[in-house]
C-alpha cells in the first residue's frame, strides 16, 4: 500500500498547481474516490502529507461537492491520528 499512497499523493499534487487550485478535476475526483475506500496508517499519512494535501484542496476548491468529500476524509484521517479521549470527568466506573 506504501507505493499505492505514495502515488495517489504524486498523481494528486499533478492534478493541481501550487496553491492547490485544481487543474485536472477528473483526476482529483477520482484519486479522491480511491482514498475514501481505503485505510491508510497514521504512518503513511505522514510520509505522504495526503492530509495536508486534501486540506489544502479542500479549502481551495470552488467545487462545494469536491470540499465536502474532502473534508469527510480529513476528519477521518484526523480521528485515526487523534483519538477520541474520554470526557475529563469520565473514570469508567457507574456512581449509583
Amino acid at each position: 500500500m506504501s507505493n499505492n499512497a505514495h502515488e495517489l499523493s504524486n498523481r494528486l499534487l499533478n492534478a493541481l498547481d501550487n496553491n492547490y487550485n485544481v487543474v485536472d478535476m477528473h483526476t482529483v475526483n477520482e484519486i479522491i474516490s480511491v482514498l475514501e475506500r481505503i485505510n491508510i496508517t497514521k504512518e503513511l499519512l505522514e510520509t505522504t502529507r495526503l492530509g495536508k494535501h486534501v486540506n489544502e484542496l479542500r479549502r481551495k476548491t470552488t467545487d462545494p461537492t469536491l470540499a465536502r468529500r474532502a473534508k469527510v476524509l480529513v476528519k477521518r484521517w484526523r480521528d485515526l491520528v487523534i483519538p477520541s479521549v474520554a470526557s475529563p470527568g469520565h473514570t469508567g466506573t457507574m456512581i449509583n
